[in-house]
């Protein structure tokens, strides 16, 4: 079962290193920003910085003083508004915004640059068509890997089956660092 699992994750990677190379950077953010993937990448982008910048002193102060108003001023509406996190889901939607923003202009920017007809151009886009290719799908790997760790019966199951790969993917698994979001928000 490890040699598998080995297996497909390196079949994985090599698609998306030819993805990307033959692709090249702008069209690897374009296709990212673009439609229900871009939608579906942003929200990726913002779910794995998420606890980075909430932990950014001034935002965590933002949203401190924001909970202080709402339970310096109680009622129904409040307390209601406290037990759904509204500090977080307003972090996370401007955060989707403004990654959805950045990725749009840099997407733009990029692909107008690396479209040039130089070679030393040419071989930064493949390059970077690589990275950005294999950042993406190590991005979905780790939500994958989250998802999975989050249910009790699935997460011994499949730490099992990692943990017998020649890659040692249950290395991955348990240094997710999407963990910390769930210890953000659940005190996990």
């Amino acid at each position: 079962m490890g040699t598998v699992i080995s297996i497909i994750f390196i079949a994985i990677f090599i698609i998306t290193f030819l993805l990307g190379f033959f692709g090249g950077f702008g069209k690897v953010l374009t296709f990212a920003s673009k439609g229900l993937l871009g939608t579906i990448v942003s929200i990726i982008i913002c779910y794995n910085i998420f606890g980075l910048v909430s932990s950014i002193g001034f935002i965590n102060q933002l949203l401190t003083s924001f909970r202080d108003l709402l339970i310096a001023n109680p009622n129904f509406f409040t307390k209601v508004l406290l037990i759904i996190r509204i500090d977080m889901i307003a972090l996370a939607v401007a955060l989707y915004f403004i990654i959805k923003l950045l990725i749009w202009l840099l997407a733009k920017l990029i692909e107008s640059i690396m479209e040039a007809d130089n070679i030393v151009v040419k071989i930064i886009n493949k390059v970077l068509g690589v990275i950005g290719a294999w950042a993406l799908t190590l991005m979905a790997i780790f939500l994958i890997f989250q998802i999975l760790s989050i249910i009790p019966i699935v997460n011994s199951a499949v730490e099992g089956a990692l943990s017998t790969t020649f890659l040692r993917l249950d290395v991955l698994y348990n240094i997710n660092p999407l963990n910390a979001i769930i210890d953000l928000l659940f005190g996990i």
